[in-house]
């Protein structure tokens, strides 16, 4: 079963639940049930997970197994500003690593 499949199908769950949860009819826009029940869409809720491991991985919270998988990259690029009187004004950006691919933090 590809991704989208598997998404799509998860979000029909979640529909129905939302749809149980508050009576509604089975014909009824799910949207604003969702937007009353302060419930996430897939796609977001993904987005949202993902963000807060993070967070927890770089601030020592998580676990130490994650920990170890994602973790800030030193000094990989440096960008100046016009604006910075100096470069040690200005911050380095930072990386998060997963393993060997990069993401931008």
């Amino acid at each position: 079963m590809n991704r989208i499949r598997a998404r799509d199908r998860v979000q029909s769950v979640i529909n129905a639940a939302a749809r149980l949860t508050t009576g509604a009819h089975r014909y009824e826009h799910v949207t604003p049930l969702m937007r009353d029940l302060h419930w996430l869409c897939v796609p977001e809720r993904i987005t949202y997970k993902l963000c807060v491991l993070v967070y927890n991985c770089l601030h020592g919270t998580a676990p130490r197994y994650l920990q170890d998988v994602i973790k800030p990259v030193a000094v990989t690029s440096r960008r100046y500003l016009r604006s910075t009187s100096s470069p040690e004004d200005h911050k380095i950006d930072q990386f998060i690593c997963f393993s060997d691919d990069f993401v931008k933090y």
